[in-house]
């Protein structure tokens, strides 16, 4: 709670938005069908063209994922290899 509001007070006055899990970031191959989905634990968005009634299309500016001990390697692995 306190990470979210601080990342909040660096974005204010900015036109962008910060979304916090659930809020499905999506993915296209290349011919342009949505193959990954993702929800990482905060995002900013500065660029609404990015989003849509599913989520954001493409990568945010900023990606938050919040790992603790209880992460396994595999889970910490999958995301630093997103």
């Amino acid at each position: 709670m306190k990470l979210t509001l601080r990342v909040a007070q660096k974005f204010e006055g900015h036109q962008c938005e910060l979304y916090a899990v659930p809020f499905d970031m999506h993915f296209p191959d290349e011919s342009g069908n949505i193959k990954t989905v993702v929800q990482p634990d905060l995002c900013v968005i500065c660029d609404p063209q990015k989003l849509d009634n599913r989520g954001c299309l493409g990568a945010p500016d900023l990606v938050v994922e919040i790992l603790s001990p209880n992460n396994s390697k595999a889970q910490t692995a999958s995301l630093i290899l997103a």
